[in-house]
């Protein structure tokens, strides 16, 4: 069994480790509501898209990827960097 298992070590299983590490990269950015958390599930999901498509699931690929990303895009704005506001002091002096 050693041999076979290991013969099926290939691009796909780097991709899916690869995905891993942007989602738990992702993490503490989300739970911070930051935008880079946003970008790099943004990625992930990028990278899933590809892989699919490489790996000949086109019909999955496009499911996945409209459902996700119509998720994902609905809650960007929860994420999106807002302008400093202005201090007392700040305006004040202005």
């Amino acid at each position: 069994a050693g041999p076979a298992y290991a013969a099926t070590f290939s691009w796909l299983t780097l991709v899916t480790i690869v995905q891993i590490g942007l989602l738990i990269a992702a993490l503490p950015g989300l739970f911070a509501r930051k935008m880079h958390g946003w970008n790099l599930i943004f990625y992930s999901r990028i990278l899933s898209l590809v892989s699919l498509l490489l790996s000949g699931l086109i019909v999955n690929a496009i499911i996945g990827a409209l459902v996700s990303f119509y998720i994902l895009f609905q809650v960007r704005s929860l994420y999106e960097e807002k302008p400093a506001v202005a201090s007392q002091d700040q305006i004040r002096t202005t």
